[in-house]
């Protein structure tokens, strides 16, 4: 049986940043996808990235985010992820997203619904599919193992209501295969999936 620091389960573009990050802070991580590679369903369609440029702070970008969730997203988890997007998107960049820009060679932002002022930069019609692209490419750079056609079943939990591993059901070999983990990362698609994939 296999055993990880960290399992990620789900090829998203969130389940790929989240094994890189857990990579870069020194656990062994292994990603499982219930996709075949080559897939195009987990390039789930983007609209962009949304970033508070331009604003003295990411308050009303936090603000924005929990309003557009109707209040049932984690306030706390909206304001951290909205005051280091901007950060997150610079080191995309670095890795080799390519944003439209403006006149002044800044990213052009649009303001899509949700947001109360132009804030969500993009690359065009293609944000998704540049952004598994480019995730896959630096999972492939750190050598994070990625199985593939791999079905979670269950997670492993410990006695304390924690999980310990997974269970998945190998589509190539038809088979139930367990793995063990300090930590599972769930990062499927989402509700969204239901009408688009």
């Amino acid at each position: 049986m296999d055993a990880w620091d960290v399992v990620v389960i789900g090829g998203t573009v969130a389940g790929m940043r989240a094994a890189i990050a857990a990579h870069d802070a020194g656990a062994s991580v292994a990603l499982f996808d219930g996709r075949a590679h080559g897939s195009d369903a987990g390039a789930a369609d983007t609209g962009g990235l949304a970033i508070s440029m331009g604003e003295a702070t990411s308050t009303a970008h936090r603000d924005d985010t929990i309003r557009a969730g109707r209040w049932l997203s984690d306030q706390d988890v909206a304001a951290a992820r909205t005051s280091t997007a901007f950060e997150e998107l610079a080191l995309l960049e670095r890795w080799g997203l390519v944003l439209r820009r403006d006149g002044a060679s800044l990213p052009l932002l649009q303001q899509l619904p949700g947001h109360s002022v132009s804030r969500v930069a993009s690359t065009g019609d293609s944000t998704g599919r540049e952004l598994h692209q480019l995730l896959e490419e630096q999972c492939i750079k750190r050598g994070i193992p990625r199985r593939v056609d791999m079905q979670a079943v269950s997670l492993a939990m410990h006695d304390d209501g924690s999980a310990c591993g997974a269970v998945f059901f190998d589509v190539q070999e038809g088979e139930l295969v367990g793995v063990q983990a300090k930590t599972v990362i769930l990062a499927g698609d989402g509700f969204q999936s239901a009408w688009n994939g």
